[in-house]
């Protein structure tokens, strides 16, 4: 156990703070007496992330960043936070003080936000891009900037979209950022790929997001898509394919109704059997006569 030594004495006072400090009491508190205060608004998480992403924090423990699912734009993240923040503190004295510390304002749930989308930004301003050359300590964000992977804090719930268009470009232009690290590392040093990748703060997970968001290949990334067998003349062509075209130049349609929306064809083109829609122009269903 950790010992405080006053005058080659471990005082009784000391051995409680110690109990204290091993009993983890950075966590907020569901079972007190004292009643709680209220929120005076909360903080919300989201994230428009298309990697998994992971970080500790002192407060809200572990916070999981999932990655977007296909047709999302953006997710939550975690719980809300409210402000002001409640910390569990141990009464280790018996003075009968509240057991919570309340963390609130410019120190509260919007700090704790900021702390986990880039824990190195020393302001609440999410687009602020010159901080890291106030000092050389802020060089350590490589890894820690959740930010660059499109994290963002907001008080709206649901985020607006000027919020949500500010998150994608900070994410795009870091997959950007990303494919050009990527393209020099290989023209210099492509034996030491992993090595430098490292180094500059990304890994292969970044660069293969990055290329596949863009719709861009490498020689050291292509892409793999699933192929089948037309239904219409069995020839080899994506899986999620709704035409395809001949090598007479003629449109061979798998599925009418996304072919019209993509415009390819119009609702005119549509055989009558194929027809989906109510109204003029769809075939009779002779199951409904009496």
């Amino acid at each position: 156990m950790a010992q405080i030594i006053v005058e080659g004495t471990v005082t009784e006072r000391a051995k409680a703070q110690a109990r204290s400090l091993e009993k983890n009491y950075n966590k907020p508190l569901t079972d007190s007496v004292f009643p709680m205060q209220e929120p005076d608004y909360f903080v919300h998480l989201w994230s428009v992330s298309k990697r998994p992403l992971r970080t500790e924090h002192a407060l809200l423990g572990v916070v999981e960043v999932f990655p977007l699912e296909p047709g999302q734009r953006y997710r939550r993240v975690g719980i809300p936070i409210p402000d002001p923040f409640p910390q569990r503190v141990e009464d280790v004295f018996g003075t009968g003080r509240d057991p919570f510390d309340y963390h609130r304002g410019n120190a509260g749930a919007k700090r704790i936000a900021q702390d986990v989308c880039d824990p190195t930004n020393p302001t609440l301003d999410q687009n602020i891009q010159d901080y890291g050359k106030m000092d050389s300590y802020f060089a350590v964000q490589n890894g820690t900037n959740f930010a660059n992977h499109g994290v963002f804090w907001s008080l709206n719930n649901p985020p607006v979209e000027e919020e949500i268009i500010r998150a994608e470009k900070r994410r795009d232009a870091r997959m950007r950022w990303t494919i050009q690290q990527m393209d020099r590392i290989q023209n210099e040093d492509p034996k030491n790929a992993t090595r430098l990748m490292g180094a500059a703060g990304f890994d292969d997970m970044d660069v293969r997001i990055a290329l596949d968001h863009f719709g861009e290949e490498r020689p050291y990334h292509r892409k793999f898509i699933p192929m089948a067998a037309c239904p219409n003349c069995a020839t080899q062509v994506p899986q999620t394919a709704a035409f395809h075209f001949l090598p007479n130049g003629a449109c061979c349609v798998i599925d009418w109704k996304r072919t019209v929306d993509s415009g390819i064809k119009t609702k005119d083109d549509v055989p009558v059997e194929k027809r989906w829609w109510k109204g003029p122009g769809r075939p009779k269903d002779t199951s409904e006569e009496t």
